[in-house]
């Protein structure tokens, strides 16, 4: 992910920054200011948290009416004072994109209330094969006892690489039925192991990499291995082979559920994600920069991102499909993460143990550390919708301002006062200034979302191709992107800075590389420009240079100052 590094160019006044929005060539389409969302009265040094609270009465029904002086929160122990306080009743009505003319594209979701949604993940990057057909049967089964005409369901696709929108939000389960029925899957590590290191009681990992180790001492001591000794190594080698690459697949794992984070960051509300996988066990792999395995570091900017997304994710182990015939949901998740950092870290010390029991580690964490949870048996899907539907259609939304401090976990407490009343709420959040994070930490954020499939929305801008200039056989392509007022922060306790990242990239019709250009705009603004900027919004201009032909081209946004990111892809035809 260094490549991101040559993309970047640092400019003070330089004609990128227009504040104008009427250009000279044409005239950018205005995009609505900023939503009345606590998520754009961000200044640098102020945090608003927002946490969703779900209270339901013994029979498992939404408890109505409550006012903030029956809620307490407390995060370490200290109570907070609440900021605002509403109870959520979420619509059913579809959060739609903008009308456009032609050569105009956007990111932008049009919805002013929380939406009555969820999202379903099918993990085929982390089920075996031999899973899978039982997996779809589930699902399709799943999917038909559910209908629900007031409620929107997405269905989207982990595979080996990348996750994929099969198909939007849609209140017709037939749909999505039959989007399942043409899947197929692609082989992973599961699948076509070195050798096995997944079945039995036992971790069998953990016996090849006791046996490696064995085998290295007693040769440090002869110096000649035995014939024993030899093999030993080798099937050692083998299992920390498998063990890389099923670590580089919860890499890819947590990496899809960021680029998930940020397309629905923008729909109001709430959301349910069902995340039907069979799992996978939480490991720090030693040797991460060649195999890219998992770091503390990257489990925290994903479950960051699925809390300030307000997304709530309920793991649903595959591997009881068709397993059970009790007709039971065996819910986990109200489990006490403690902190969030040492939950991962005990995680990690778990790696070797029993695989099952690891990946339900796993799947409880992620449930608790996001307010959802975790289910252990598929075979009664209709109640187990039911409860992740509920959650997600009439709760209570509770905000307080966090103190400025370390980055890390922060842990929640959430009390009601009322009798019966029974509480689920994320245990904790990762405190996070993100005007402090490294070059690193940005450019891995910019360069996931510049190569995904899914538009990133937590940043809204509107985009216009312009004239096109000749350049002997190339042609050069102006473009406009307007972002509107209230959405950027400027930095006002540092002389009104303003950085902000540009990336663009143009692909050909084979998906190779033909075009790139980046640019980092940071740079202190005049009382003047703040004020044209705040009622006004950014207009930002440059160009691609290429040649003649039809191009897919990737647009990325990053506020540097409030971590907020918007990336589109777009369709070029250059005559």
């Amino acid at each position: 992910m260094g490549s991101a590094l040559k993309w970047i160019g640092t400019t003070t006044a330089f004609l990128a920054l227009t504040i104008a929005l009427m250009l000279a060539q044409d005239k950018v389409p205005e995009l609505s200011p900023a939503q009345d969302n606590p998520s754009f009265k961000f200044s640098v040094g102020t945090h608003l948290v927002l946490v969703p609270v779900v209270v339901n009465d013994k029979q498992g029904k939404h408890v109505p009416g409550l006012t903030a002086a029956d809620f307490e929160i407390k995060e370490d122990g200290n109570v907070k004072k609440l900021a605002n306080f509403e109870e959520i009743t979420a619509e059913n009505t579809v959060a739609e994109r903008p009308v456009l003319p032609p050569k105009t594209f956007t990111n932008q979701v049009v919805a002013a209330r929380p939406k009555k949604l969820e999202i379903i993940l099918l993990d085929l990057l982390n089920t075996p094969l031999s899973g899978r057909a039982e997996a779809r049967r589930g699902l399709i089964d799943f999917l038909s006892k559910s209908a629900d005409p007031d409620t929107l369901t997405a269905l989207l696709v982990l595979r080996s690489n990348r996750v994929t929108m099969i198909h939007n939000f849609t209140s017709d389960p037939s749909v999505l039925v039959a989007a399942i029925r043409k899947l197929q899957g692609q082989a992973t590590s599961r699948d076509t192991p070195t050798m096995n290191t997944n079945g039995g009681d036992v971790d069998a990992e953990a016996r090849q990499l006791g046996t490696i180790f064995a085998g290295f001492a007693a040769l440090e001591s002869t110096g000649i291995p035995t014939v024993s000794q030899q093999r030993a190594m080798i099937r050692g080698l083998e299992a920390q082979a498998d063990a890389s690459r099923q670590s580089q697949e919860g890499l890819i794992t947590l990496e899809c559920m960021e680029q998930i984070s940020q397309y629905f960051a923008a729909v109001p509300g709430r959301k349910s994600l069902l995340w039907a996988s069979t799992g996978f066990k939480f490991s720090q792999d030693s040797m991460a920069g060649t195999t890219r395995g998992t770091t503390q570091a990257d489990w925290q900017r994903a479950m960051r991102m699925l809390q300030e997304a307000n997304i709530a994710v309920y793991p649903i182990d595959l591997a009881g499909v068709g397993l059970g015939g009790e007709g039971d949901v065996l819910a986990h998740g109200e489990i006490s993460t403690g902190a969030g950092s040492a939950e991962i870290q005990a995680l990690s010390a778990g790696g070797l143990a029993d695989p099952t029991i690891a990946k339900h580690e796993t799947m409880d964490t992620v449930a608790a550390m996001t307010g959802g949870r975790a289910f252990y048996n598929f075979n009664d899907s209709a109640e187990l919708l039911r409860r992740a539907r509920q959650d997600s259609s009439q709760y209570y939304m509770l905000s307080y301002y966090a103190a400025a401090g370390k980055d890390g976990w922060r842990k929640l407490n959430v009390q009601v006062h009322h009798a019966g009343a029974q509480v689920r709420a994320r245990t904790g959040f990762f405190f996070h200034n993100a005007a402090r994070d490294p070059d690193s930490a940005r450019q891995t954020e910019e360069t996931i979302a510049v190569s995904s499939d899914l538009e990133s929305t937590s940043l809204p801008f509107i985009g216009q191709w312009q004239q096109i200039e000749h350049e002997g056989n190339k042609r050069r392509v102006h473009f406009a992107l307007s972002i509107p007022p209230g959405t950027v922060v400027i930095d006002t306790e540092h002389e009104n800075r303003l950085y902000v990242d540009f990336l663009v990239l143009a692909e050909n019709a084979q998906g190779k590389e033909v075009g790139r250009m980046g640019q980092r705009l940071d740079r202190k603004l005049s009382l003047a420009e703040v004020d044209r900027i705040r009622s006004r919004g950014i207009t930002y201009l440059n160009s691609l240079t290429l040649e003649p032909g039809e191009y897919n081209v990737h647009i990325v946004v990053r506020d540097n100052l409030k971590g907020n990111l918007g990336s589109v892809a777009t369709q070029l035809k250059v005559d």
